[in-house]
């Protein structure tokens, strides 16, 4: 019984492993024969998307400044230029 069942699924391995090489195969074939000869064109290529939706921070930072001892505390400063 155990030989039996040992041969069937041997069987069966085999006939799906020559089904898939069988069609991958074919469609090697089919695709080597196919040529196309095309005129090239200059042009302009144009892809236009459009979408709605809201953009969100993947993360946010609070950059903490070190101010000199001579400026007032509670006066509101301002960042001249961030170079990134």
């Amino acid at each position: 019984m155990r030989i039996l069942k040992r041969t069937i699924v041997t069987v069966v391995v085999c006939l799906v492993s020559l089904a898939l090489l069988s069609c991958t195969a074919a469609s090697d074939k089919a695709s080597a024969t196919e040529n196309q000869v095309v005129t090239v064109q200059r042009g302009n290529l144009r892809a236009d998307i459009t979408a709605v939706g809201n953009l969100a921070l993947s993360h946010k930072l609070d950059l903490p400044f070190d101010i000199p001892a001579a400026f007032d505390k509670t006066v509101a400063l301002t960042v001249q230029e961030v170079l990134v």
